[in-house]
């Protein structure tokens, strides 16, 4: 019955583009100097620290009003950004999305921007419908909704971040890619808590491995039996190791690490704050890997590429090794074949 629904709605959305009127425009326009900007990115949390970079080049090349239209599991992100001016939380109800169009239409913006690469037709349709003079977004399905199409970067060999840096880059903004990363600002008592942590249960530590097991999905949890030999191959090696994750997943925490000395379940801030103080981290879970890049902390990462042909989600700023399956899940690693490559990894980081 799910997949009839599904379908349903797919025919609906595919009349609907048909039928609307082409909106894109032969002229590119001009972002001016403190123009009043939309940046629409619902979803995840890893889509909102991904899209972090675009929002620093257009308050920094433009001094840009930033208005960052996001989803209520990642608008956390945004709250305490630099880059952005004010957040708006969308609400799918019929209630909400009549007050988001309000709220659009009487924000006097210049421009809105679509950072999402794949095709939302939710998107599509709240841009379409406001009266925003200025619509943009990357070449995909829905563009005929929008004024104005930005070339989309080869997905197959450029980096999630750098595809929506295209945007700035057609509009002729001028940045220091050196200088673009992505941003999760922390309270200095967030990353004193932390350093109080690990310094107090890791007094004379040598490399300090942050190994997460938590995930955005069952599927990529690696297996508590691969994650004690994970442990063991530090141990091994003469390394100490912090174990990460959310509180959801203490059972599986327990199961894998006994002495809960090294073990810590830590909201969000935490987290980002233990993989800023580690050496290294050991990750299946892409928002760790950007959370990583936040702080440039070596990554090694478990990734699966499953039906795409996409580049992974890598980290943007940190150096990375990785092993990959085009498996639906993690079940096909195997810690024999991560054993190796590990070693070597940690090994570039051990110091002498």
């Amino acid at each position: 019955m799910k997949q009839v629904e599904i379908g349903s709605k797919k025919l609906l959305q595919k009349l609907q583009l048909t039928l609307a009127k082409d909106s894109r425009k032969k002229e590119k326009p001009v972002l001016k100097q403190g123009a009043r900007i939309v940046v629409v990115r619902l979803n995840r949390v890893g889509d909102a620290l991904v899209t972090t970079p675009l929002l620093q080049v257009l308050k920094e090349s433009l001094d840009a009003h930033i208005t960052v239209l996001a989803d209520k599991r990642n608008h956390f992100v945004f709250d305490t950004s630099p880059f952005v001016d004010e957040v708006m939380v969308y609400d799918k109800s019929l209630g909400g999305q009549k007050k988001t169009a309000r709220l659009l239409n009487e924000g006097h913006y210049d421009a809105v921007i679509d950072a999402h690469v794949d095709t939302s037709f939710t998107v599509s349709r709240i841009i379409a419908k406001s009266k925003i003079p200025v619509k943009i977004c990357l070449e995909k399905e829905t563009e005929k909704f929008y004024t104005t199409v930005v070339p989309l970067k080869d997905p197959r060999t450029t980096h999630i971040v750098d595809r929506l840096l295209g945007i700035p880059e057609y509009f002729g903004l001028s940045f220091d890619p050196e200088q673009i990363n992505l941003s999760y600002p922390l309270e200095e008592t967030t990353v004193q808590k932390a350093k109080a942590f690990i310094q107090k249960r890791y007094p004379n530590r040598k490399l300090l491995i942050a190994i997460n097991i938590s995930a955005g999905s069952s599927a990529r949890f690696w297996g508590v039996e691969n994650f004690k030999a994970l442990i063991s191959l530090i141990k091994e090696i003469g390394a100490d190791y912090i174990l990460l994750g959310i509180s959801h997943d203490i059972r599986n925490a327990m199961m894998i690490e006994p002495d809960m000395s090294r073990v810590a379940l830590p909201d969000f801030d935490l987290l980002t704050a233990y993989i800023a103080e580690a050496d290294i981290l050991f990750t299946p879970d892409t928002s760790a890997i950007h959370l990583a890049s936040i702080s440039r902390t070596p990554v090694f990462g478990l990734y699966v590429h499953y039906n795409t042909t996409d580049i992974p989600w890598f980290p943007y700023r940190s150096d990375f090794d990785y092993v990959l399956t085009t498996a639906p899940g993690l079940t096909e690693i195997s810690f024999e074949s991560v054993k190796e490559p590990f070693t070597k990894f940690i090994k570039k980081y051990m110091p002498v």
